[in-house]
């Protein structure tokens, strides 16, 4: 979907609005969100396009964090590791 914003995410070909997931992410990651926001930059500005969607899943896969045994779900609380992103962002150059 074309909506002259750049790419969004969508949910049964709805566009999911930026604003509510702004507040999701605040109040998920409060104050680290500048820098989570800064890696995350950083990663995917280290890939063109094209290899960022053959691999961004991947790169997902490698950071996201681990979420305790018994606990699923989107939403269970881990740990991201920040220096793990930008380890990453530096390998891919």
């Amino acid at each position: 979907m074309n909506t002259g914003q750049g790419v969004r995410a969508v949910v049964k070909s709805k566009p999911i609005e930026p604003d509510g997931v702004e507040r999701y992410l605040e109040g998920k990651l409060g104050d680290a969100l500048p820098r989570v926001r800064k890696a995350m930059t950083e990663l995917t500005n280290a890939l063109d396009t094209e290899k960022l969607v053959q691999r961004g899943f991947g790169l997902y896969e490698q950071f996201r964090p681990q979420v305790p045994e018994g606990v699923g779900g989107w939403g269970a609380k881990g740990e991201l590791d920040l220096g793990l992103i930008a380890k990453l962002a530096l390998q891919t150059h």
